[in-house]
């Protein structure tokens, strides 16, 4: 429809349409976790599209209010004792957050794991992030969605 490649990605990023019940955030991230050459050429593609949203050097605005952001879903507890407050981890996966921890408080309420968790995303203060950006052109209105890169 002519719009720029970073506003159909951000389009097709937050598409509630489903194949086979899942969502096109869910399959790109299974397909990036997988890391098949395969399908190398066409991920290329996508995440090329997804990066110009995300990564912007230096950092560009909006930042959350009080540089907070939430996420909320299902929890793995075989994965409990890896998360311990102050430990950095790199996702290999793109990383839905939102300002709004209603938004979370959502996603926990719609999760079917038994255990559900709330995580709280701290940006630094001074530094920022250049790898994230707020998705604008979405198709989940209120959804505040900032979106990183993996």
């Amino acid at each position: 429809m002519g719009d720029p490649i970073n506003e159909m990605m951000q389009r097709m990023w937050t598409s509630a349409l489903q194949l086979r019940g899942r969502e096109f955030c869910f399959i790109l991230n299974h397909a990036v976790r997988a890391d098949k050459a395969e399908l190398a050429d066409s991920m290329a593609a996508l995440a090329r599209g997804i990066n110009k949203l995300c990564v912007s050097v230096p950092p560009r605005p909006p930042f959350p209010p009080d540089n907070l952001c939430f996420r909320g879903g299902g929890f793995d507890e075989q994965y409990r004792s890896f998360f311990v407050k102050g430990r950095e981890f790199r996702q290999p996966a793109y990383f839905a957050t939102s300002f709004s921890r209603a938004v979370a408080d959502a996603f926990i309420a719609r999760a079917v794991a038994a255990s559900k968790v709330r995580w709280l995303v701290r940006i630094d203060d001074v530094r920022k992030c250049a790898h994230v950006n707020l998705v604008q052109k979405t198709n989940v209105p209120g959804e505040e969605e900032y979106l990183f890169a993996p």
